[in-house]
């Protein structure tokens, strides 16, 4: 039985929002091939690109492309009038991007047109590649003011193969889907909702995140991205409801823009089970940090504006397994460390007050390994600050780091010590 000729548009238009289903479609009959090329226009812009390149996709592109159905633009010499003749022919449209520029004006001006001039409720699909690794969230900033005119569907940033580590890609997630290919390290992703996914086997650091909002929970956003590793920075969060923040999973995260005196609600990091930076702003001078639940956290470092001294507190925290913490030049009472659960077995921290010695000294920690960082600016007519008597540390090493000759005059271990000096 054959379907009518109106029922099989239906059918296969259904699945117009996705390159991959488009291409099953036309995998299945010659008359579901013609279907896909009648109901899809490719739309391929050629930015200082000579000829149509060949990506590194899970899925062959080119098998959307008839002569029929596509139109190419040199964004050096674009045609307005042919262009918006051909994308109003279409209620479902792929724009496919070579580049082998950095940022360019008019690709962004093209981008943002084809998207003004697309018909009521087209659906759009990006395929974006750059031979300079590079994509700038501008491209697709300019097109949010269409969201209700145009429905996004799919993004597919392509990285130059193999493995990129490139920081140039901005990503903004305007898209239903977004597809990441042959990129280890982005520079910044800016969720704009928790319905946006993003999808890559092949992501493992996000130096900048930014959340729409934090009211939405996130914590099992990055599913669809297994070997996310590290998130560089992202925004200490701040909710409207008093409900746990649940932090996506991954290795390490630094929170950043801590102000000191603002109600923050508490945060759920279970599923860091690295490393957790913890970053104030300048105007904190000695933070207070409430309700951190980090029950898997390894490693705890504080990331402070200056070489001074901080007092700076942990309130009804959760470190159970953190066994190393670096508070650079921050005094942290012993007791909210203990509270926390924290066994810790390795330090690192800068040295630069007698406060700070004398803090050192009350450690109820048995160290495995301290690491001195930093002793400051000293000369041999200043206040000696940097002597460690034996009952200082009661670890079995010790690592100095020295800016200047004259620290050595000022430093003594314990004879049972181990201590290696850096210079």
């Amino acid at each position: 039985m054959e379907l009518p000729s109106e029922i099989l548009e239906l059918i296969v238009s259904q699945g117009l929002d996705s390159c991959q289903t488009s291409i099953s479609w036309m995998q299945i009959s010659p008359i579901f091939q013609k279907l896909v090329i009648e109901l899809l226009g490719v739309v391929v812009l050629q930015d200082g690109v000579q000829d149509l390149q060949d990506m590194d996709l899970p899925f062959d592109y080119k098998r959307l492309m008839s002569n029929s159905n596509v139109l190419q633009v040199p964004t050096d010499y674009p045609n307005a009038e042919q262009i918006l003749r051909f994308i109003k022919k279409y209620m479902h449209l792929l724009i496919v991007i070579q580049s082998d520029r950095n940022y360019s004006d008019v690709l962004a001006s093209l981008i943002v047109s084809i998207t003004k001039g697309c018909n009521r409720s087209t659906t759009v699909s990006v395929i974006y590649f750059n031979s300079q690794n590079y994509l700038s969230k501008l491209y697709f900033r300019g097109m949010a003011s269409c969201q209700e005119n145009v429905d996004f569907s799919e993004l597919h940033v392509v990285g130059k193969a193999p493995l990129s580590r490139s920081e140039l890609f901005d990503v903004y997630t305007l898209f239903q889907r977004t597809f990441l290919y042959h990129l280890k390290n982005i520079y910044s992703l800016d969720i704009q909702s928790k319905d946006h996914r993003v999808i890559s086997q092949d992501l493992t650091v996000i130096n900048q995140l930014n959340f729409g909002t934090f009211d939405d929970q996130w914590e099992n956003y990055f599913i669809e991205c297994p070997n996310l590793r590290k998130i560089e920075n992202t925004k200490y969060p701040i909710r409207t409801s008093d409900e746990p923040f649940k932090l996506p999973k991954c290795e390490s995260i630094s929170l950043t823009h801590y102000v000191d005196g603002i109600h923050y609600q508490p945060i759920d990091g279970s599923q860091i089970y690295g490393e957790l930076k913890l970053v104030p702003t300048l105007r904190s001078g000695d933070p207070e940090f409430y309700n951190l639940r980090f029950a898997n956290l390894k490693k705890l470092k504080l990331v402070l504006s200056d070489s001074g001294s901080h007092s700076i507190r942990f309130h009804d925290c959760d470190f159970g397994s953190v066994d190393s913490l670096d508070c650079a030049s921050g005094l942290v009472p012993w007791t909210d460390l203990t509270d926390s659960g924290a066994r810790l077995k390795h330090m690192k921290l800068s040295l630069t007050t007698d406060e700070q010695a004398q803090w050192l000294c009350e450690c109820p920690y048995r160290l495995e390994t301290i690491s001195i960082a930093s002793y400051g600016a000293w000369s041999p007519v200043s206040p000696n600050i940097s002597h460690l008597p034996k009952e200082v540390i009661k670890c079995q090493a010790i690592d100095l780091e020295i800016q200047s000759i004259w620290h050595l005059l000022s430093v003594s271990c314990p004879s049972a010590t181990y201590c290696r000096i850096h210079y």
